[in-house]
């Protein structure tokens, strides 16, 4: 037995139903939308995008670059790209500068040895010295700002090191 109700094709069913049902709101008059000005709305972006940008970059000048924290008082080697290397103490960091302080550096000095045999020649050996930045001749202040685009890298000095060692001593001689 076949049916002989008419069929609806579903296109045709769902627009039955939507025309039989009272639409959502229909009491209401929809207000009239205000118009922004495409040039306003570009302008608070601009603003938004350069107060964001401005609050990352402050902030990102108060923490330390190389992932590391420095403790104060604690002593570090910095090792530069042109082959110098600093120890002193990091009084503070952004994202141009290290700001060191107690400051010394090693510099290789002449040393005469006697002669290994006798009426030889007296042998001239190169040693290293630990110098306090400070000292030299001209009078600077014991501390250096280094620009971090010179720094290849940077090491914590541990207690028992050698520089560690004579720059205590040094310190201590001086007080």
């Amino acid at each position: 037995m076949t049916s002989r109700a008419k069929k609806i094709p579903p296109k045709q069913e769902s627009e039955a139903l939507t025309d039989a049902l009272p639409e959502f709101g229909s009491g209401i008059i929809p207000k009239a939308k205000k118009k922004v000005s495409p040039f306003l709305r570009g302008g608070i972006i601009v603003v938004v995008i350069i107060v964001l940008g401005g609050l990352l970059g402050y902030f990102s000048k108060l923490t330390p670059r190389f992932g590391m924290q420095s403790d104060r008082g604690a002593y570090y080697a910095i090792f530069l790209n042109t082959g110098q290397s600093f120890f002193g103490t990091i009084e503070r960091e952004d994202r141009e500068n290290i700001m060191l302080t107690n400051v010394f550096y090693m510099q290789l000095v002449d040393q005469q040895l006697p002669p290994l045999e006798e009426g030889g020649e007296p042998r001239v050996v190169q040693q290293p010295q630990l110098v306090k930045k400070g000292d030299e001749f001209y009078g600077p202040d014991s501390s250096i700002r280094i620009n971090r685009e010179q720094v290849t890298y940077i090491e914590r000095l541990r207690e028992d090191s050698q520089v560690l060692t004579q720059i205590q001593a040094r310190l201590s001689v001086q007080e």
